[in-house]
Formats: C-alpha cells, structure tokens, sequence
C-alpha cells in the first residue's frame, strides 16, 4: 500500500474518531427529554436488534463483493505509475469504460460512443467561430460502413432522425435532460453482457427478508415515538394552526433528509465498486452518518426525531441499494490487466496535460484524447478550440444532478 493511501486512510479514521467524540459531548449536553426515560430502555432493546440485523446485512454484502472481485485486489491510485500504453485501441470503448469504472453503461457512455464514431470517421466533428463563441457540429457520412455494432447504428439513428447534420452540444444536453435514450442505454448493457460477466447479487432474498423484518420494527418504533412527539407538540402549542406547520415541517425535513441520503449513498456505493476498498467505504458511511446526527442537534427540541428519521432512511437506502442496485461487474484477469493499463495511460494523460509530442500527434488524433479524457475524467489541453468543447462537455455530464431533481419532483407531483 503507497503512503499517500495510508495518510488518507488515517485521515478518513481521524475524522470518524473526533465526529464520534463530538456526538457523545452533544448528548451529554443536549439528553434526552425525563419524559422519555421509562420508554429508553425498551427503545434501546429494539434499536440494538435492528441495528445487529443491518451489521449482518453489511458483513454479507462486503464478503459477497470479495467473492465476485476475487481477481481484483483494493484499488490503490496513487501507486499506478504513467505509461504511454494505446495497444488496446481495438477495444470497444463500452468495454473499456465498463471495465474500468467497474458498472454497466449509462448515459455517459453514449457520448463517449459518439467520439468513437468521430473517432472511426463514420461521423465528422466540426468547429465553427460563430462570435465570441465556438459551435460545434457533428455530420454523418453519406457512406456505409460495416465496421459499426448494432448499438452504434442505434445511436446514429437517435442523433441524426430529423437532420444528417446537429449540433453536438445541444445532443448531448438533450441526452442528460430527457429520458428518451433509455432504450439505446439498455442495448449497451446488452451490448456489454457478450464481453464481461455481469451478476445479480445471490443474497437479494437474504437482504429482502432482513429489510422485512426491519420494517416491522421500525414502523412499531415510529408509531411508538410519533405518539410521544405527538403529546409533546400539543402540550407545547396551543394553536392548530402551529401544530400543522410542525407537521409540514418534519414533512419537509423527511423528504430533504431522504433526497440527500440516496444521491450520496448511491455515489459512495459506486465508488466502492470501483475501488474494491472495504474500509474506506464504511469509513464514508458513518463519517456522513455522523454527520447528519450532528446536523440534528440544531433542533432544539426533537433532535431525536430528526436523527431517528435519518438513521432509519439511511439504513433503509443502503439496504434498498443492496436490493436493487447491487450487481457486480466480474472482471477476468485479461481484464484486469487492460485496467491496470488504463490507469497507467490515465496518469499520463494527467502529468501531461498538453500535446506538445509531435510524434504522439502522430500516433493519436484530437477526437481519440477527448475520448479517453472524458473516459478518465480528466481535462487534457489540446488547443483553444477542443478545450472548450471538453470543457462544455464535462459541465453537461456533471450538470446530471439536475436530471435527478427533475425525476424527484415529477414523482412528488403525481
């Protein structure tokens, strides 16, 4: 393991130690209402046994991702050394990214599909000074090529249904914004299945049980405890009116809390795919656990609500994660080592920076550096022009977050 990864992994332990050293000052500050001390001992019972069954349910899901990444050791990015290494350029760039962010294809592989047709000239990329801004189109060919998957000639059909010239950025906008592509995404998956090996999780039923029985007990406590607060508010208010707003309120705040704990379970999920490491991915968890419990203790009054609501959503979501979303990319020892060469052409790309080589102008093409820039998340200055174009291209793909608000609030609406 290199340095950099042990300080960060002390970092990330340092953090969690004094967060818990903060939470058990506030309760020492802050206890909990005499009211509630007859009813503690009884809550604490229950709380210990959903908490044992969540513990089982992490020490499967952990052991079953070391079974299915049994070829694959803990991902250590800072111990990759960086090389010029394009020999698997015959590779499709769907098994590229899939092999090397370890999930199936989204929305972001289908422009990474796009510069692989730029790439392959089947598609021509034009840039035009139009003011003070570049416009960037993209035309296809009047000629037919047999050297393109099914999934390719899907995409060319989507871009190009209403003209055989469009404007790229727009496209990609469209693609991020709208949910019309879902049908191209599930034939990359298709696609996908024919080179690496994708496994749903054995445990579901396992996971789908223990979430029952959970559920039984957390809804016997949430009754239980929304009868306390209950006697509380309206001993505390008078006024029907405030009653209600309280109620709107912790409405509000459960939403808030439930919206903000599955964007960031699932990103942390996904980065423990992709990185293998145990440690760091329960680290993350209980360091944005702590700090929603800290977040609490800014109420007042019932603190002990809100972090009962968070605590049961994050339990909730990192089960309904291991229920819906857990499925593994198994990778062969080839792929493993197509990987680690990605890492390394990554670290190049990174160090680098700029083309200045002439004889690496030579060997790759403007189109193929945006392509794997993009593949690496990485920005690689090539000149003014392509500059621009990747940076647009990144904004739209991290402007993704608005497609998620946009989903949840067509769902609160219905």
């Amino acid at each position: 393991m290199s340095t950099k990864k042990k300080v960060l992994k002390l970092i990330y332990t340092t953090i969690l130690i004094i967060e818990i050293l903060i939470v058990a000052i506030l309760y020492m500050q802050k206890p909990i209402n005499e009211y509630y001390n007859e009813y503690m001992q009884f809550l604490l019972k229950i709380f210990l046994i959903i908490g044992f069954l969540f513990l089982l349910c992490i020490i499967i899901y952990i052991f079953e991702n070391r079974i299915n990444s049994k070829n694959q050791e803990e991902l250590d990015e800072y111990n990759i050394q960086s090389n010029f290494d394009i020999d698997f350029r015959d590779k499709d760039i769907l098994y590229l990214s899939t092999i090397f962010n370890k999930q199936q294809p989204g929305k972001k592989e289908l422009l990474l599909l796009i510069m692989q047709l730029i790439k392959k000239k089947i598609i021509n990329l034009s840039c035009y000074l139009n003011g003070n801004k570049y416009q960037y189109i993209i035309e296809k060919r009047n000629l037919q090529f047999n050297n393109i998957t099914n999934v390719e000639q899907e995409l060319i059909s989507y871009l190009f249904k209403d003209s055989y010239r469009v404007d790229l950025i727009r496209k990609i906008d469209e693609i991020y914004s709208k949910n019309n592509t879902k049908n191209i995404v599930n034939k990359c998956k298709e696609y996908i299945s024919n080179f690496v090996t994708v496994k749903k999780s054995s445990m579901k039923k396992i996971f789908q049980i223990i979430t029952t029985f959970i559920a039984i007990l957390v809804i016997f406590v949430g009754f239980f405890i929304m009868i306390l607060v209950n006697v509380t508010i309206k001993n505390s208010y008078t006024n029907s009116i405030t009653i209600i707003g309280k109620y709107m309120l912790y409405g509000i705040i459960c939403i808030a809390i439930g919206y903000i704990v599955t964007i960031i379970l699932k990103k942390n999920n996904l980065r423990y795919k992709y990185d293998n490491d145990s440690f760091l991915w329960i680290c993350r968890n209980l360091i944005f656990l702590n700090i929603l419990i800290i977040t609490s203790f800014i109420s007042t009054n019932y603190y002990y609500l809100i972090q009962f609501i968070a605590l049961i959503t994050f339990i909730f979501t990192t089960l309904t994660i291991m229920i819906m979303y857990n499925e593994h990319i198994c990778l062969s020892k080839k792929d493993i080592e197509i990987r680690k060469r990605l890492f390394s052409l990554r670290e190049y790309f990174k160090e680098m920076r700029y083309l200045k080589d002439k004889e690496f102008g030579n060997i790759m093409t403007y189109e193929e550096c945006l392509m794997y820039g993009f593949l690496f998340n990485i920005t690689i200055k090539i000149n003014d022009e392509f500059d621009i174009l990747q940076k647009q291209l990144f904004d739209t793909a991290k402007n993704e977050i608005k497609l998620y608000i946009k989903l949840f609030q067509s769902n609160i609406l219905k």
